[in-house]
C-alpha cells in the first residue's frame, strides 16, 4: 500500500529526488536551487561557492548569506564544526 502523500504520475512520486538531491548532486548550484526553493528567497551563488570552497567567513559573507543572521551565533556554530573564520 502506497503512502498517502505519494502521487502516481508525479515526477518525484516518492519524494526521493527532493530528499536526496543534494547527496547525488553536491554542487553549489544544486544547493542554491534547493535553498531558493526551500527558503523562498534569492541566494548569492558566489557566496555559496565561497562556503563550498571552505574559504573563511567574514561579516561580508555572513551578510550575503543571511542579512538577519546573528554573527555571534554563526561564529559559535562555525567554531563548533571547525569551519574557518576570517
Amino acid at each position: 500500500m502506497a503512502s498517502a502523500w505519494v502521487h502516481d504520475g508525479h515526477p518525484d512520486a516518492d519524494g526521493s529526488s527532493w530528499l536526496f538531491g543534494l547527496l547525488v548532486d553536491p554542487t553549489p548550484e544544486a544547493f542554491k536551487a534547493f535553498a531558493e526553493d526551500y527558503y523562498e528567497t534569492a541566494v548569492d551563488i558566489e557566496v555559496v561557492r565561497h562556503v563550498y570552497g571552505l574559504r573563511p567567513l567574514g561579516r561580508a559573507e555572513i551578510a550575503r548569506l543571511n542579512p538577519t543572521a546573528s554573527v555571534d551565533d554563526l561564529v559559535a556554530a562555525a567554531e563548533t564544526i571547525g569551519y574557518p573564520l576570517a
